[in-house]
């Protein structure tokens, strides 16, 4: 599977550099539920590009491990679930809506449809050899189809 350059760090210089590394081009994703309750409320922390600005702040880094990713332009995202070993993939055309362009958890069901995805047989194949060698019999796999049609996997 191809996957995007990936980093995890808590150290600033090893984000910025990083950073440098991939000319700018970063996102940053939350290790783990991406959910914070604060009393009452919750929050979610999206999936996001990391912005020239932001790279000031990479000293907070420092306080939690931080992953950073490659941004990899998309088409279209695919979620793919396991099941055995059967698959069942979704694409979802977040690129149509400004809001889901990084993360289509962002939800916009009114402008970003959700249809039926035929993964190439190589690629169906890719999937279930890291399933079972994870020993799994049930997971969801994360793909972007990138705007040459190369399948990137995510996580």
């Amino acid at each position: 599977l191809c996957i995007p350059r990936t980093l995890i760090t808590t150290n600033p210089d090893s984000a910025k550099k990083f950073f440098t590394e991939c000319n700018g081009n970063v996102i940053t994703k939350v290790i783990g539920k991406g959910e914070i309750e604060y009393f009452q409320d919750h929050y979610f922390v999206y999936t996001h590009k990391i912005l020239p600005s932001d790279v000031v702040e990479f000293k907070s880094v420092s306080y939690a491990p931080t992953l950073f990713q490659e941004y990899i332009p998309k088409s279209l995202e695919i979620r793919s679930t396991i099941v055995g070993k059967q698959i069942f993939s979704c694409e979802i055309h977040s690129q149509d809506s400004e809001k889901t362009k990084d993360d289509w958890r962002r939800y916009d069901f009114e402008h970003v449809k959700h249809t039926e995805h035929k993964l190439p047989q190589s690629t169906k194949n890719q999937c279930l050899e890291l399933v079972s060698m994870l020993e799994l019999n049930f997971a969801t796999i994360d793909l972007i189809l990138t705007p040459d049609g190369q399948y990137v996997f995510l996580e």
